[in-house]
């Protein structure tokens, strides 16, 4: 039974590092269509009702992944 649990927590282990690029690029395209959004809005003279709605979901993908937004300064 041990060895079981050990198997399992390395397979667990290995399966986490392999989808940390995928969270990193989800996050990175998150701010890229963020930055790319508010200059359209910008343009269209909406820029307050868009950084509402956008700090809204920033705050969302914060809570959902606390460990890896390393836009927290």
């Amino acid at each position: 039974m041990p060895i079981f649990r050990f198997r399992l927590k390395i397979d667990l282990t290995l399966l986490v590092i392999s989808n940390l690029y995928k969270l990193t690029l989800f996050i990175t395209r998150e701010f890229a269509r963020f930055l790319a959004d508010g200059l359209e809005y910008a343009r269209n003279g909406k820029i307050c009702h868009f950084l509402l709605s956008e700090i809204g979901r920033l705050h969302l993908l914060r809570f959902i992944f606390p460990k890896f937004m390393f836009l927290n300064s």
